[in-house]
């Protein structure tokens, strides 16, 4: 016999046809995720930006930029410890008889008024600063 549409029974309803809810929780989630990873490559590429700024590359501390007699005056006389504090870790140093540090791109020449491309911080055999040159 026939089916009317208005007498299917309920076993016999069409189904319903569309995406099911397990894939927009998906398609939200991995939103979610893409977004996140967005924000994160934006992050690191300024963070990149600002220490390749600093002149550090990956130190991740933007350093200041002193005047020769700020910087003499920060660190002649002081202890390893106490030239750290004042004006940062070394970029490099030097142990060959008497104790260098080297500082990159922290000074200015007053002459020229340009950034100096190292200063030589020389420790005395008594473990504090004697000298610095540039």
């Amino acid at each position: 016999m026939p089916h009317d549409r208005r007498t299917l029974d309920e076993g016999d309803r069409p189904r319903k046809v569309g995406v099911p809810v397990i894939l927009w929780v998906l398609l939200g989630l991995g939103g979610v995720l893409a977004l996140g990873c967005g924000v994160t490559v934006f992050a690191v590429l300024m963070y990149g930006a600002t220490t390749i700024q600093s002149g550090k590359g990956g130190g991740g501390v933007v350093t200041r930029t002193y005047t020769r007699e700020e910087f003499r005056t920060a660190v002649v006389g002081k202890t390893e410890a106490e030239v750290i504090a004042a004006v940062g870790k070394p970029d490099s140093t030097s142990d060959s008889g008497t104790k260098m540090w080297i500082y990159k791109n922290r000074t200015t020449d007053p002459v020229t008024g340009k950034t100096d491309p190292s200063a030589f911080v020389h420790f005395g055999r008594d473990g504090a600063v004697e000298t610095v040159n540039y």
